[in-house]
C-alpha cells in the first residue's frame, strides 16, 4: 500500500465543514488556530464531569476568552451554525495534514473552489 492509499484520519468531516472553515480561518495563521483547538480540548470534560456541547452560542462564551473566543465565535457563526467546535480536531487536521494551513495561514496553493463564495 503506498502513503497515497493510507487513512489519515479516524473520521473525515464533511467538506461542508473543511469549505466552511477554509473560508472563516482565510489569513488566520496556524498558531492561533492550534491554540484555539487546545483550548477547547482543555474544556472537553469527562465520563465523571462531562461537558453540554449542544449550546455553541453559550458555551463558547462561558468556556473561551481573548483570541480563542473571538475566532471559535467566528468559526460558529460564518459556518452559519454548521460548524460545532467541539467537533473541529479532525477538519482542522484534514485542513493541515494536507497543508492547506501553514504557519502564516492558508495555503496560496488551495484550490479555490473550496470557497463557495468564490463559484
Amino acid at each position: 500500500m503506498t502513503s497515497e492509499n493510507k487513512v489519515r484520519f479516524s473520521w473525515v468531516p464533511p467538506y461542508s465543514w473543511i469549505s466552511k472553515l477554509l473560508v472563516t480561518l482565510d489569513n488566520e495563521p496556524k498558531k492561533k488556530v492550534s491554540n484555539m483547538i487546545n483550548s477547547i480540548w482543555d474544556q472537553r470534560g469527562n465520563p465523571q464531569n462531562p461537558v453540554d456541547w449542544s449550546d455553541p452560542d453559550t458555551w463558547i462564551v462561558e468556556n473561551l476568552e481573548g483570541d480563542d473566543l473571538e475566532l471559535a465565535r467566528r468559526i460558529w457563526e460564518e459556518s452559519e451554525h454548521i460548524v460545532n467546535l467541539r467537533y473541529t480536531n479532525s477538519p482542522l487536521a484534514f485542513i493541515t495534514g494536507y497543508e492547506l494551513l501553514t504557519a502564516k495561514g492558508l495555503s496560496k496553493n488551495r484550490n479555490s473552489n473550496a470557497n463557495p463564495e468564490a463559484r
